[in-house]
């Protein structure tokens, strides 16, 4: 049998169309498809002999195949119309927090002349004998660490830092063209070569200037009246614990390292042309704390021990003698 709503085969004994919901009328019986789009059914009457002929709408079946392009058409719709929805909100956005960009007037500033120094001419080598004092920013504590050359008429080197000094040499060895010194100070200015000038600063002060003849980097040292030497002290809460028996100086086989110590907590070490003043006291575990300044306090513990003439500190025997 043929549903009269949507025109699908269903079964003879259904009384509703299972497709459409249609209530099945068994005394309406479909004919045949009009071309206008109706379907043309005829009514039964065993006594009407006649046919009364009902005009019903033809509903339009969609197969699967194109109710699936339907539904991609209309996601296809769907994505383009967001797309376009969220390049708008984009643009909206930037606009609300976009801020052009405002450049301001340079202010009128005063113009400087550029620093000018008064070099000296004619300057020797004789113009860097004394003391000079490094400008580094360092500044004057109770505890200076301040770095200072002396440079000595017999070619003596000697930098002070702190309670070390350091003692080398130095030369001339200027050119036609030049003025420069080699100076050979250990662990400082070591076997460096340096062109030197010499700044009045006028009042009677002067700045040495020397530049690495290698690196090119500048070294500013202003002239001084003598070298300030750093001194230290044992601290008002440091309970000095000394071993009179390690009294005195003490000198290594090969004359090129020695200690001094004395019954003031006083302390020197010398390595090769390295001197270093500190203090010194005995620890509970019974090594040596020896304290000395550079930039800081630093302080190293050596282990040692004596017996008779004789000082071995770490893996170095020392003889006791006269300084």
């Amino acid at each position: 049998m043929i549903c009269p709503r949507c025109g699908r085969e269903i079964s003879d004994t259904e009384t509703i169309c299972p497709f459409c919901f249609q209530d099945i009328d068994k005394n309406v019986e479909f004919n045949d498809f009009r071309k206008d789009g109706f379907i043309q059914v005829s009514q039964k009457d065993e006594s009407d002999t006649s046919t009364a002929i009902n005009y019903m709408p033809k509903y339009f079946d969609l197969s699967e195949f194109g109710m699936l392009v339907i539904a991609i058409v209309f996601i296809l719709i769907v994505s383009v119309f967001t797309l376009f929805s969220l390049r708008f909100v984009q643009k909206v956005d930037r606009m609300m927090y976009y801020v052009p960009a405002t450049y301001d007037e340079p202010e009128e500033t005063e113009e400087t002349e550029p620093t000018t120094y008064k070099y000296v001419k004619n300057i020797s080598i004789k113009n860097l004998y004394g003391s000079w004092r490094m400008e580094d920013g360092t500044q004057e504590t109770d505890h200076s660490a301040a770095k200072y050359f002396v440079f000595q008429k017999n070619g003596t080197a000697t930098q002070y830092y702190g309670t070390t000094k350091f003692v080398g040499t130095f030369k001339d060895v200027s050119g036609d063209d030049s003025h420069t010194v080699y100076i050979d100070i250990e662990k400082s200015f070591s076997q460096q070569s340096f062109n030197f000038e010499l700044i009045d600063n006028d009042g009677g002060s002067y700045t040495l200037v020397l530049t690495d003849t290698r690196t090119g980097y500048t070294y500013y040292l202003s002239k001084v009246d003598n070298a300030k030497e750093a001194t230290i002290s044992p601290g008002d809460e440091v309970k000095i614990n000394l071993d009179k028996k390690i009294y005195g100086y003490w000198l290594s086989k090969d004359k090129k390292s020695s200690y001094e110590f004395n019954s003031k907590a006083e302390a020197v070490r010398v390595s090769g042309n390295t001197y270093t003043r500190g203090v010194w006291t005995i620890t509970d575990s019974g090594s040596i704390e020896f304290s000395y300044l550079q930039n800081e306090i630093k302080t190293v513990y050596l282990e040692y021990k004596q017996k008779g003439n004789k000082l071995k500190v770490r893996d170095t025997i020392y003889y006791k003698t006269k300084k």
